[in-house]
């Protein structure tokens, strides 16, 4: 996900024509050995955010397959840091709720360097201004950002900046905001491992192809597992609405779903670009529906 198409912080990807199609260990299979969690762990960080990892990162099948787990908690971590940031920045007052949204955008853009955004508006500048699906990859791997796509993320900014300053404190301490500025990441980044599981890769080559190509449905329950626990036990435990935290993995995988409906048959698989676009969209969703949820009124 990066200016130019697929470009990430690792090397480009290349199928070869037998692993066309294979989409990771199919139920029954037995799963390889587990790798070192904490090189797998530097790989989801590498591949989602900008953060310096140590160079030492293994790109094998194995740390791939683990990695695809670990996205939904690579989110959280991002928002364990916008949760921080939003609490300093209303430090002087509730009336800097604004501002705080403000920083907390940016906040959310250094650490991922605008690979998101960036795909955002690719994806944008493709599926408004071209039909046909050469067309649309064509557009996605041009580096330029045309009128669509302008308008598209200045669109997006708009509207998580009014999300983000409209998200209740909740009751109590504010425990609620918090827990939801940890979630929403997390959930847009599980919904990327979703479709990394669900999907084939729609280009010959290119870096998020590998992990495309070796997730599968083992490592899809696991996503589900994991993003399940975090929502359960940031917005349920920590924020006090055990409704929103049941709810919201039911938001974001039927979404995630839908994506891959539509993807798959207007595509025919998924990019780099779609990946993060994807993300930010659920991401958007996940902000509407705690926004708007009756926190206080609901258990």
């Amino acid at each position: 996900i990066g200016t130019g198409g697929d470009t990430m912080g690792s090397p480009s990807y290349s199928p070869s024509p037998e692993r066309k199609g294979d989409k990771g260990l199919a139920w029954g299979d037995k799963p390889p050995g587990k790798p070192p969690l904490g090189s797998s762990l530097k790989l989801a960080f590498t591949f989602l955010t900008v953060l310096p990892m140590p160079a030492s990162v293994s790109l094998g099948e194995r740390q791939w397959r683990r990695a695809v787990v670990l996205f939904p908690v690579v989110g959280a971590f991002m928002g364990g840091v916008l949760a921080l940031v939003d609490f300093i920045a209303r430090l002087p007052g509730e009336e800097w709720r604004s501002a705080s949204a403000a920083l907390v955008l940016v906040a959310y853009f250094l650490l991922t360097g605008g690979l998101h955004h960036d795909g955002l508006a690719d994806v944008a500048d493709a599926f408004l201004g071209a039909r046909g699906r050469e067309e649309r990859l064509r557009i996605m791997k041009d580096s330029s950002v045309g009128a669509m796509g302008a308008a598209s993320l200045s669109l997006y900014l708009l509207l998580a900046w009014c999300l983000l300053a409209l998200l209740p404190l909740g009751p109590g301490w504010g425990g609620y905001r918090a827990a939801s500025l940890v979630c929403v990441p997390s959930g847009g980044r599980a919904v990327m491992a979703w479709l990394c599981c669900r999907c084939r890769y729609a280009r010959e080559e290119g870096t998020a192809g590998e992990v495309v190509s070796y997730a599968g449905p083992w490592e899809l329950a696991q996503v589900v597992l994991v993003f399940s626990v975090i929502s359960i036990s940031s917005v349920g435990l920590v924020g006090s609405s055990f409704t929103a935290g049941l709810a919201l993995p039911l938001v974001a995988f039927a979404l995630a779903e839908a994506i891959v409906f539509y993807l798959e048959r207007s595509m025919g698989g998924v990019t780099g670009d779609l990946l993060g676009a994807s993300g930010l969209l659920t991401e958007a969703l996940l902000l509407l529906a705690l926004a708007s949820w009756p926190v206080g009124r609901l258990p």
